[in-house]
């Protein structure tokens, strides 16, 4: 059955009844640059795929102004007055007022929402006896739990542990997919681990699958879409794959067949094409290039322009390529504050993370006006300095991340020694787990000097 369909039906049976010379656009029939510039004008953070309906109320067409309709909520934009959204399920009533106006499009709609909150319609582009009769429809979906819940991106690291547990259990899958975990690619995994805020329950889950990772990857990677929050499911399918490809790279100068083929087979599970995997492919190597220096800071705004662009082209939201971080080793408040020290907020899409369920970096968000904060109010700090600098905060981080699971181990060990019931082949797996993490704490605090010496 389609999602949401009966919502899709109402906006479709209402929409050309609730505008007054001007057009609406129903689902899979918007206009690409006028979706792009609404989301990044009003409806910030906005999936596409969960936008249902959209009226564009400017004088030009550029959409900038006007109504969104999602899943989940509308996002109302009138001219001179700020952004509103009004979300389905804080709906419990609508009223039409100034009925003394002889014109519907002249009268006020009025809804009222759950948590006290009235929000006024006034522009006279609307009618509002049928935008009305449009919304008590909804608030009856509303009732029977039959609207979305969230439209938004949610960055990686605020998803439940089911889904960055299960993430993670993938990519050790494609580590083991060619021959024995090395303390290169367990170096990377605690990266990654630490990017995403892995606690230490879920670290020592993981250090328990890694003693023999053979599980079905089919069924992890259903486990985890069974907890993706709503909205978030395709951008996170891209990161993973793009995830898979970065940490392979960085551990192995060229890809094998069984991990190329490994590749493919997750990204067919979702239906990711060969094109979106180059893309991947290739913002991973423009996040190498912009961290070795090899271009200008206008060469970089350039270069990332040109990348929404590709993404945008071959159906890759720019997003998915930071939803669990970055290849520089930045968490995805790091991604963000750093782009915006670049003065790349806006070009991107991405905004400062306000924790919490149904908020993440966002596409279409405008520009951030953070530069001034993160250098002081001055310029006399490299804006890659910056981005280095955030790396090396995520690095100090996971060698912490790592200290404490190798603490947890040599107490486990101890707790064993002093155990009557002696069990030496478990200990002998622990040391030599101990053994591959002191390997890999090696291997960072290498990093950390070696990022250190490039400031």
């Amino acid at each position: 059955m389609e999602e949401y369909s009966e919502l899709k039906q109402i906006l479709r049976s209402y929409g050309d009844k609730i505008v007054s010379a001007i057009e609406f656009y129903n689902f899979g029939e918007i206009p690409e640059k006028k979706l792009n510039n609404a989301i990044k004008t009003y409806a910030n953070s906005v999936e596409q795929t969960k936008v249902y309906g959209l009226i564009d109320t400017t004088l030009l067409g550029s959409g900038k102004e006007g109504m969104l309709f999602t899943n989940a909520g509308i996002y109302i934009k009138e001219a001179f007055e700020k952004v509103k959204y009004i979300q389905y399920s804080e709906i419990e009533d609508v009223i039409v007022t100034s009925l003394e106006k002889e014109k519907d499009s002249d009268r006020v709609i009025e809804i009222i929402c759950s948590n006290d909150l009235k929000i006024k319609i006034k522009s006279p582009f609307y009618q509002k006896t049928s935008m009305e009769k449009m919304l008590k429809e909804i608030i009856e979906l509303k009732n029977d739990g039959r609207v979305g819940k969230s439209d938004k991106y949610v960055a990686l690291e605020y998803m439940n542990d089911e889904v960055k547990e299960n993430y993670i259990k993938v990519i050790i899958a494609f580590m083991n997919s060619d021959s024995e975990i090395n303390e290169k690619e367990i170096s990377e995994l605690y990266s990654l681990m630490t990017q995403i805020k892995l606690t230490r329950s879920s670290r020592k889950r993981i250090q328990k699958y890694l003693e023999n990772p053979s599980e079905d990857v089919r069924k992890m990677l259903i486990r985890m879409e069974m907890n993706i929050p709503e909205a978030s499911e395709v951008v996170l399918h891209f990161s993973l794959v793009k995830d898979i490809i970065r940490i392979g790279k960085a551990t192995h100068a060229k890809l094998d067949e069984s991990q190329m083929a490994f590749i493919s087979m997750v990204a067919s599970d979702y239906n990711i094409n060969a094109y979106q995997v180059d893309f991947l492919d290739e913002a991973i190597e423009l996040d190498k290039k912009i961290f070795s220096g090899e271009f200008t800071e206008v060469e970089v705004i350039s270069k990332f322009r040109e990348l929404a662009s590709k993404g945008a082209a071959v159906g890759v939201p720019v997003v998915a390529v930071y939803l669990s971080g970055s290849v520089l080793g930045l968490s995805v408040a790091g991604v963000t504050s750093g782009l915006a020290a670049l003065g790349l907020g806006g070009i991107l899409g991405l905004s400062s993370i306000v924790t919490g369920i149904g908020v993440a970096v966002l596409l279409g968000v405008g520009t951030y006006k953070g530069l001034k904060w993160i250098t002081g109010g001055q310029d006399k700090i490299s804006k890659r300095e910056i981005l280095i600098q955030g790396s090396i905060k995520n690095n100090k981080e996971t060698i912490e991340y790592l200290i404490e699971d190798i603490n947890a181990l040599v107490g486990n060990i101890v707790t064993m020694l002093n155990s009557e019931d002696l069990d030496k082949k478990r200990i002998e797996i622990l040391s030599g787990e101990i053994d591959l993490l002191n390997r890999v704490l090696k291997l960072l605090n290498s990093k950390n000097n070696e990022l250190e010496s490039l400031i």
